[in-house]
């Protein structure tokens, strides 16, 4: 509700690199790690930073129109906090970590500008600390990525992942890998 408030949440809910390993969480990955080392790609995909704690997709959506700002200064806080995430899979041997992304939920459910407005800042931030920390970024953004290829397009990616057709609309591989930067790879959900 507050800056303040969310502050609060995040400090009150700070773990360590130390704790999320002692947890358990990426033991499957170090076994990986331990097993085969740099002879294959080790990718987690382990959520993603951005939810609105204790908030129901409804009142997300509501928040997003009301409190665009409170929302982004969330975002933001979740995608710092993450962080701790990604030094903690590294630490286990990840060599990539894949974000299922979509603020609130999928990309269909906020127009593009929406989007830019709300975490534009703090995803190309995010994307860019993934890469310093060593860590390849893969966003496996749900819904229709075609109206938000600007976005994906700023944000620092190693890979792009895509959903399969399921939810009314057709996303062909070819197209969104002409809309992609060369240097992204698309993993297509076909």
């Amino acid at each position: 509700e507050s800056i303040a408030a969310i502050d609060a949440y995040y400090e009150a809910t700070r773990v360590t690199v130390e704790q999320v390993l002692a947890s358990g969480r990426f033991e499957h990955m170090q076994r990986v790690a331990d097993a085969f080392g740099d002879q294959v790609l080790i990718a987690i995909n382990d959520g993603t930073p951005g939810g609105i704690p204790g908030y129901s997709f409804e009142d997300t959506a509501i928040a997003c129109v009301e409190k665009p700002d409170l929302v982004a200064y969330n975002i933001f806080k979740a995608c710092e906090r993450f962080l701790i995430d990604v030094r903690a899979a590294k630490a286990a041997g990840a060599h990539a970590y894949i974000f299922s992304e979509g603020f609130p939920f999928s990309l269909d459910n906020l127009s593009p500008s929406m989007h830019e407005r709300l975490e534009a800042d703090a995803r190309r931030w995010f994307y860019a600390e993934v890469r310093r920390i060593g860590l390849l970024p893969i966003g496996y953004w749900l819904g229709d990525v075609r109206p938000n290829m600007a976005l994906l397009n700023s944000l620092d990616m190693a890979g792009l992942m895509i959903e399969e057709d399921k939810k009314g609309f057709t996303l062909d591989p070819v197209e969104i890998r002409r809309m992609l930067r060369p240097e992204v790879c698309l993993f297509g959900n076909v």
